[in-house]
């Protein structure tokens, strides 16, 4: 069984080797006997579990029970969908998986809280009301955002714009950097391999690999084009 720190990011401006470096100092984990499982995705994608190769590559080890302990940055990390949330925190007790947050000390206190004998179950009604509220809490401030972002937005027919007139939304990859895709694809390439050959430039024109969640979607999208 092995220790898994999983980190995720909403966008590749982002770094997540913050998240894993406060993780290993909060912790006192030693990042070579850890399996580290990296994500970008953003928000308002979470619940697509389809695009999230690493969290379901997650799930499956707990459910082989591979899986001893999850550190996360913030619990927000793993969902910000308070049922979804707390569905997994229920899969991973129920392979004896152990979830410790970054941020949310507190919870992570409630794990081993002791109660007297034949009151046990109190200590979990503790922690499952705690684990709740904090879902809640990221739920609700999910929401806002997307509302006060949609709330700026307006769709025309050759796209959505913010309401100063500036087209919204992720640049669109090079046709060549899409093509690269399907073509080492059609190799039988894993999509792990392809994210590490195939490059792409970011918001300030500097080179840098594509992720495997963003290969994941153009062949989803290609095959689904075909279909």
């Amino acid at each position: 069984m092995i220790d898994i720190m999983f980190a995720r990011v909403s966008s590749d401006d982002q770094d997540e080797r913050s998240q894993i470096t406060s993780m290993v100092s909060k912790f006192g984990l030693v990042e070579s006997d850890c399996l580290v499982l990296n994500e970008r995705m953003s928000a308002w994608n979470q619940d697509k579990e389809y695009k999230r190769l690493e969290f379901l590559k997650l799930k499956s080890m707990v459910k082989n029970r591979q899986v001893r302990n999850i550190y996360v940055f913030d619990i927000d990390r793993i969902y910000r969908n308070r049922v979804k949330l707390v569905e997994f925190y229920s899969f991973c007790k129920h392979y004896g998986v152990k979830i410790f947050s970054h941020n949310q000390e507190y919870l992570n206190a409630l794990l081993n809280i002791e109660m007297p004998g034949g009151l046990e179950f109190l200590g979990e009604q503790i922690f499952s009301n705690t684990l709740n509220l904090i879902a809640w809490t990221a739920e609700d401030e999910s929401n806002k955002k997307s509302q006060r972002v949609k709330s700026k937005i307006k769709v025309k027919d050759d796209g959505a714009y913010s309401v100063y007139g500036n087209k919204w939304g992720r640049k669109s990859l090079p046709k060549q950097t899409v093509s690269k895709v399907l073509e080492f694809s059609a190799q039988g390439l894993s999509v792990r391999k392809i994210s590490e050959l195939v490059k792409t430039t970011d918001k300030n024109n500097n080179m840098k690999n594509i992720s495997k969640s963003v290969v994941h979607k153009i062949i989803h999208e290609f095959i689904s084009k075909k279909s």
